[in-house]
């Protein structure tokens, strides 16, 4: 596949501060790709590199072969971004006005931009309510406008940052649909930051994880689940008045990566069959439940981020 973002040893420096740090990764065509890390670790930072926004202090990020730095006006016009904070909606206007007033800024002639907002607002669900102001919006209802206003120009690469966090649970899901429709009908190239790591790999093709202006991984979920060299995760919930301190050190002796939770005892290993033997020497009267699970994108995450900060799991 075509790498449509191409962004080699980008640095970005605020005086002393570094947000980024000779950042590489690349964004296949048509690809949904996630964008992972905690808050500081410079991902608004790649955003507004990747959108035109801010130049980078060295290295080189460009859009479908045009440079983000220096071809400020094409790279616009190819990316749509959503932000997380709706703060560029008008409250006092109503959503279509909101959308209508953007059509100068993309040269879209009336009559033609009319008829993509109507059916932006028909694809996002805002239709019915079109005519009523943005105040009176719910926040779900705002995040979902903020998609439509990024795709108003219909750009090929669509940057979406938290696009869940305002949803609820049926919002969710639909979204992921719609995403996945999107790359795979409309062969849109889309960039995701978000937190809920769940969703993420559930839409996600591959992932890069930034911590404190550095990549520390890149790759499909799968790919990062072997670089950890974990497979799976058991879970065990003691009852209360168990011996859980001896049954700790029991378990320390076969488990490097294991974690107490109250009650609750996490055992990660990449050998299923260890966790079951070590499950079959504990005495019954003292487990209230038991779940075994593979090691998801959240682990790994989590793992990854204990690691880079020298502590354990």
């Amino acid at each position: 596949m075509e790498a449509v973002i191409q962004v080699s040893n980008l640095s970005k420096t605020y005086g002393s501060v570094v947000a980024l740090e000779r950042v590489s990764f690349y964004v296949q065509s048509g690809e949904i790709f996630g964008f992972l890390g905690p808050n500081g670790a410079g991902k608004t930072t790649m955003v507004n590199i990747l959108s035109a926004q801010l130049t980078p202090s060295s290295g080189v990020a460009t859009v479908m072969g045009q440079d983000c730095a220096e071809n400020t006006r094409a790279v616009k016009s190819l990316v749509g971004v959503a932000p997380a904070n709706p703060r560029s909606l008008y409250w006092r206007l109503t959503g279509e006005e909101n959308l209508k007033r953007l059509l100068p800024l993309y040269y879209l002639r009336r009559g033609q931009g009319y008829h993509r907002i109507e059916g932006l607002l028909r694809q996002v669900g805002l239709y019915d309510w079109r005519h009523q102001l943005v105040g009176n919006y719910s926040t779900g209802m705002r995040a979902r406008l903020m998609l439509a206003k990024a795709m108003l120009h219909d750009p090929p690469i669509l940057i979406l940052d938290e696009p869940w966090a305002t949803l609820d649970p049926e919002g969710r899901l639909e979204l992921i649909e719609y995403l996945r429709t999107m790359a795979r009908d409309n062969k849109r190239t889309i960039l995701v930051c978000a937190h809920d790591l769940a969703l993420m790999e559930r839409v996600c093709s591959r992932v890069a994880v930034l911590h404190r202006g550095k990549i520390l991984f890149q790759g499909t979920i799968d790919n990062l689940r072997e670089q950890q060299g974990l497979g799976h995760v058991m879970e065990i919930d003691f009852v209360e008045g168990a011996d859980v301190e001896a049954l700790i050190e029991q378990c320390a002796r076969m488990f490097d990566l294991y974690h107490r939770d109250g009650w609750r005892l996490r055992i990660v290993t990449p050998d299923i069959g260890s966790s079951l033997r070590f499950l079959n020497s504990l005495p019954y009267d003292t487990i209230s439940a038991v779940t075994v699970r593979k090691f998801s994108l959240e682990d790994a995450y989590l793992l990854m981020m204990r690691n880079s900060r020298g502590t354990a799991i």
